[in-house]
């Protein structure tokens, strides 16, 4: 059976057991990889006590932890390359993560059929200058992200200039890899979506106009800022208008966070706000 590596985000556990986007995906390929087993896969993923609740028969979870001073210190660095222009972003946990992944790589009798970087460009840069940009297995950065400072064109040029090959979800995300680097070898694969876990319904036309936030709350997001917009057009438009419209906002946890708190008492000024868990 073919080995293959999976380097996770390492922002949330893979598997999923607080959401996030690129982990539920990741956690949906270990599981048909159950299924369907092709091959042996060595999941480098951020560390989470719910991983002994969890079985694999063909997927190695190897975590990491981000120690509170790596944590704290990625926050502080995100802020400055967030408000410096033309930056490309860096993680001190990177280093921490590709320390883990080449220490096993070390103990290995055979090399990777396959290495596959998800979503986190800074991690990859930084794993090809560990290894001086010369190894024996295939990288591939799976793009699921627009470009931005952790995902920049002085990056994306870097990775196609030294052989790695992009897996885009989108056309859009791969117009953008090949604006900034025309060479970039890309592969196409859309997320897709399981016909069978949804149902067909039928809407009745209420005469309400919703506007609808799904995600995880988080302030990267911009959950507040559209909580505050709601609410500033809601003063500002007519009251026959303001009286048909909603804001329906899905993703908030079981446990309230202090960031979520903070929407649920700005949100109080208006009954038509509604949270779904």
């Amino acid at each position: 059976m073919k080995k293959i590596a999976i380097i996770a985000p390492c922002i949330l556990p893979v598997p999923a057991s607080k959401g996030g986007a690129v982990e539920e995906l990741i956690t949906f390929i270990i599981n048909q990889n159950e299924i369907s087993p092709k091959y042996a896969i060595d999941l480098f993923t951020i560390a989470d006590d719910s991983y002994s609740q969890t079985r694999y028969s063909y997927t190695n979870i190897i975590p990491t932890n981000n120690s509170a001073f790596s944590a704290n210190l990625n926050r502080v660095c995100d802020k400055y390359y967030r408000t410096v222009k033309n930056k490309s972003a860096k993680r001190v946990f990177d280093k921490e993560i590709i320390s883990i992944f080449l220490n096993h790589v070390h103990k290995m009798s055979e090399s990777y059929y396959a290495v596959i970087i998800e979503n986190q460009m800074s991690l990859a840069v930084e794993l090809l200058k560990e290894i001086g940009y010369s190894r024996d297995y295939p990288i591939y950065f799976h793009m699921h992200n627009d470009v931005d400072i952790y995902r920049s064109p002085e990056y994306i040029r870097t990775l196609t200039e030294n052989g790695v090959q992009f897996i885009s979800i989108s056309n859009y995300i791969t117009s953008q890899i090949k604006k900034y680097s025309p060479d970039a070898v890309v592969h196409l694969l859309y997320n897709g979506i399981s016909l069978d876990d949804y149902s067909m319904t039928t809407r009745v036309n209420d005469g309400k106009i919703r506007f609808l936030y799904a995600g995880r709350v988080i302030p990267t997001k911009g959950v507040m800022e559209l909580v505050q917009a709601y609410l500033k057009m809601h003063e500002h438009i007519a009251p026959e208008y303001a009286a048909k419209t909603e804001l329906e906002i899905i993703g908030f946890s079981d446990k309230s966070t202090q960031y979520e708190k903070q929407i649920y008492e700005l949100a109080k000024k208006n009954s038509d706000c509604k949270f779904l868990m």
